[in-house]
């Protein structure tokens, strides 16, 4: 599915899936959830061209689904490259003696490039302060990502201009007569974001955590699929690494519920254990060729998972990401905009509910937003993850706005984050054919569930209540209102694999700190001796160096 391409002085040259029509030609990969859309991927192609050609570019704003895509039109000789709402599908740009080249992936356009790329040294120090880099930013000076609801329209004469097509807003709700309603409406949504993913004559995987949000889809998938051809994973851990392990703690138990309840195929479903590299040097070399070296949200460690649905004859695999940025988040701070714009006959209702509770939620927002308690915190975890020199730091301004519920909300789901980590997933499994899909980032859930009265959030009588409600009838209960500050993670063998990377960079590697940017070691241990901020060293210095040399 990967696609490159050059444009310049109206002509277009390119390789990779592609439809072309009377008017224009379409180039890229799409995966379409408008009704009028057909499955196949020529199909949709032929969608897009038949809107363009009635609507022109507007049309961009009315599309559902995950796509990115070069459009090139016959007549006007414009190119416009077109990227999803989220940033689900990653496309990359740069211009290079009057071209304009663009690349599924950061190595294909590298390699399309006549001149050797520099390094990006901002977008270094971002990694080391682990602070979010802009969304567009890349390693290398000359390549740009296009940010996600933006299309990028390029002219015969080499003009260009970048244009934001969509924004979250809320819908009108005001069809709907009561909460029961809305409810329905959202679990109807969310079969439906599940059910329009999965492939024609082909087999399924989904990544089974054990967690809520990959547990409802494991189980919505095992309705309307063949059992026989779909498949599990989960990162897992062994009786050895049990043993070492600092946590304990994987999700085994309740991954078994789901499969009973759902009566999964045990012989399908695949538990990792371990990763397959040889050795560190082998990690690296896979970074670099799938991700073009250091890359900020680097999901290396699904590598493994997706190696394993290629022997599956896996081609798709869904993801329960990302849930808790929306869909399923937690919703503890539900009562906050009523509280800043003075509501209090609204803030007695929920009193009523829970007065005890809501009143220490109400006390708590107090005193963190009058004393700023919660920035202060905040900001000294962030300094000593801080791997940039102290005379280099610059201030944190990402909390100079006061909280508010609904635009926390929307600034999560569309933050960097999303589109870097959906990217970087989809093109590791890209490497084995298969496409990555996410469910809980379906446009049409997450402007339901932006919607809501904020009522509909509040705890009562358990946390991420909305999504709890939502899956009423498709989780076991146990599954349903299990305890989600437990500790566990996705991947069960997280600190043992940073603790024996750290060992393996000692042996093999040294940080030279070519740029004069990183904090001594010494500083590091007096604050953090977390084997995942020297691993990040690590991995920030050898990459650092191989694109100094390159250049």
């Amino acid at each position: 599915m990967a696609i490159k391409g050059s444009y310049h002085n109206g002509k277009l040259t390119f390789e990779g899936p592609h439809f072309e029509s009377d008017t224009c030609i379409i180039v890229g990969q799409t995966r379409l959830d408008n009704p009028q859309a057909t499955n196949s991927q020529s199909g949709q192609h032929h969608y897009l061209a038949d809107l363009y050609n009635k609507f022109g570019a507007t049309f961009f704003e009315s599309l559902l689904g995950d796509f990115a895509f070069a459009l090139f039109d016959k007549k006007t000789k414009e190119l416009y490259l077109v990227k999803d709402q989220l940033g689900i599908r990653p496309l990359f740009y740069a211009e290079e003696n009057g071209q304009l080249h663009f690349a599924s992936s950061i190595p294909l356009l590298k390699n399309m490039l006549q001149k050797p790329c520099t390094l990006n040294v901002e977008y270094v120090k971002t990694q080391l302060t682990n602070y979010p880099p802009a969304v567009e930013s890349t390693t290398f000076n000359e390549i740009t990502r296009l940010k996600p609801a933006h299309f990028l329209k390029v002219q015969p004469k080499g003009n260009t201009s970048l244009q934001r097509y969509w924004d979250l807003t809320p819908i009108d709700l005001s069809a709907y007569t009561d909460h029961d309603q809305l409810i329905e409406e959202l679990r109807e949504t969310f079969v439906e974001a599940v059910k329009c993913r999965l492939p024609e004559n082909a087999a399924a995987g989904a990544q089974l955590s054990g967690g809520l949000d990959s547990s409802a889809i494991a189980v919505l998938i095992s309705r309307c699929f063949p059992k026989e051809d779909f498949f599990t994973y989960s990162f897992a851990l062994s009786e050895e690494y049990r043993k070492i392990s600092h946590s304990g703690i994987d999700e085994q138990g309740t991954q078994n519920q789901v499969i009973d309840y759902a009566r999964l195929l045990r012989e399908n479903h695949r538990q990792i254990t371990s990763f397959y590299y040889k050795d560190i040097q082998h990690q690296l070399d896979i970074q670099e060729q799938v991700m073009g070296g250091l890359a900020d949200s680097n999901c290396i460690w699904q590598d493994s998972l997706f190696k394993k649905a290629q022997e599956d004859n896996v081609k798709v695999i869904f993801s329960g990401f990302p849930g808790d940025e929306c869909v399923s988040a937690s919703g503890g701070g539900f009562f906050i905009d009523d509280l800043r714009s003075f509501n209090i006959i609204k803030s007695l209702k929920y009193l009523n509910n829970n007065p005890l509770k809501l009143l220490k939620r109400y006390a708590s927002f107090y005193f963190r937003d009058w004393f700023k308690l919660h920035k202060q915190k905040l900001n000294k975890s962030m300094q000593q993850r801080n791997l940039l020199r102290k005379n280099l730091r610059k201030k944190d301004e990402r909390f100079s706005e006061k909280p508010r519920f609904k635009l926390d909300m929307k600034n999560k789901i569309t933050r960097t984050h999303t589109c870097l980590r959906t990217e970087s997933e989809g093109l590791y499994a890209a490497q084995y054919g298969i496409t990555t899909v996410y469910p809980l980032a379906d446009l049409r859930l997450i402007q339901l569930v932006y919607s809501l009265p904020v009522e509909l959030f509040a705890p009562k009588p358990y946390n991420r209540a909305v999504f709890r409600n939502i899956c009423k009838g498709i989780l076991p209960e146990k599954v349903r209102l299990q305890n989600k500050f437990n500790g566990a993670m996705t991947l069960a063998f997280a600190d043992i694999w940073q603790a024996e990377s750290m060992k393996a960079y000692e042996r093999s590697f040294t940080i030279d700190d070519p740029l004069h940017l990183y904090v001594s070691k010494q500083e590091i241990l007096q604050t953090n001796k977390d084997d995942k901020l020297f691993v990040r060293l690590y991995e920030i210095d050898y990459f650092t160096k191989k694109a100094l040399k390159e250049a």
